[in-house]
């Protein structure tokens, strides 16, 4: 495994006795995104979260769709889609492949390397979004999560809809 926040690797010169390199937690990500190691998160498997679950378990990814409905993620693991544009064949084709899982349990966010939040954001009677979901999740995450995981990447948690939860910003980013 990789070091948290940089990873150093020594090397042997002629006429040098070590020479180290740092690697940021970015390149760690991308590198781990171009090769498809990634390991993603859907916090929401909605009809934004779990399409977007299965593209990028499509485009080779193992994927972890986290939702607090139990019965959609019992339905998701049995291939059986509660979305109108999504299919049934599409849906066990990404579990059987392996590349697929929904669960109710926000400590798998200890081994994920980046982390899309799709939860709603209805409207108020003052025709502001209701953020709380957003606040929810990012609460969850911010439990959950490896304090300065390598590749983890949690700059998608918008700065304003961090400050009103418990957690702060900088204890998600590490």
């Amino acid at each position: 495994n990789l070091a948290p926040e940089r990873v150093r690797r020594s090397m042997l010169l002629p006429g040098r006795t070590t020479m180290t390199t740092r690697i940021s937690s970015k390149d760690q990500l991308l590198k781990k995104i171009e090769n498809k190691t990634a390991h993603l998160a859907v916090v929401g498997l909605g009809y934004v979260g779990l399409p977007l679950a299965l593209e990028m378990a499509r485009a080779g990814f193992h994927v972890t769709g986290i939702d607090n409905d139990p019965g959609k993620c019992n339905l998701a693991n049995q291939g059986k889609s509660y979305i109108g544009d999504i299919s049934d064949a599409s849906l066990k084709e990404q579990r059987d492949a392996g590349r697929f899982t929904a669960t109710t349990d926000f400590s798998v966010i200890k081994n994920v390397d980046a982390i899309s939040i799709c939860v709603p954001t209805p409207l108020g009677k003052t025709k502001d979004p209701d953020i709380s979901y957003i606040i929810s999740a990012a609460e969850q995450i911010s439990i959950h999560a490896k304090r300065a995981r390598p590749a983890s990447v949690f700059a998608f948690c918008i700065k304003e809809c961090i400050d009103g939860a418990s957690a702060s910003f900088d204890s998600l980013v590490g």
